[in-house]
């Protein structure tokens, strides 16, 4: 594995970061938990598996009055290939392992200032083989998610005040094979925290 970092602070504290990883491994007698027909998942073995890819971050953050904006990118590139099988004309030889997306990509986006704070994540997803074969796929996905909170101070007591909204866009996926993952959900939680003490 090797990584490099760069980091700048301009004079108004705005701060961009580049952090890029290369990774090379092999592993014998990997153990693979796989989802059954049943439903049921249980622990395969998987002779060797060589796994090469490429990890990068790039973000920013600036500082505003009583806040901040930060905004971060997320990429990996991860090749997980069956390199050898115990089993004779094996078909899942030279073949990605299932569930490991070859691109995986997330952008962050968050605000704040004073008490109210907001955000967005995008998460896409290239295909994910079900089969060792890779003769079955779940295609690509790209799911949204958003946030709006405050955090409100009433003399010695918080309250914490949260609304999410995830797959904003009601996009049909799913995480695995047959089992859909939810549409457009909301999520609204209210936190209230009080101390006896009369300080910050």
């Amino acid at each position: 594995e090797a990584g490099y970092s760069f980091l700048t602070v301009t004079a108004s504290g705005l701060r961009n970061s580049i952090d890029i990883t290369l990774h090379a491994s092999r592993v014998t007698d990997l153990i693979q938990c796989v989802p059954g027909e049943t439903g049921l998942w249980s622990a395969e073995n998987v002779s060797s598996v060589n796994v090469t890819g490429l990890e990068g971050r790039a973000g920013a953050e600036l500082p505003v009055n009583n806040g901040n904006i930060n905004a971060y990118i997320n990429y990996a590139f991860t090749r997980s290939v069956v390199a050898s099988s115990d089993l004779p004309d094996d078909p899942s030889a030279g073949k990605q392992l299932i569930y490991t997306p070859l691109h995986l990509l997330n952008i962050n986006m968050n605000a704040e200032w004073g008490f109210v704070r907001a955000g967005i994540t995008a998460v896409y997803e290239s295909r994910r083989y079900t089969t060792p074969d890779n003769s079955e796929w779940l295609p690509e996905s790209f799911l949204t998610d958003a946030n709006l909170g405050a955090v409100l101070k009433i003399r010695n007591s918080l309250i914490t005040v949260d609304l999410k909204v995830n797959n904003i866009f009601n996009i049909s996926a799913e995480s695995v094979q047959y089992y859909p993952m939810p549409m457009r959900t909301y999520t609204l939680k209210m936190k209230l925290t009080f101390s006896g003490r009369n300080n910050d």
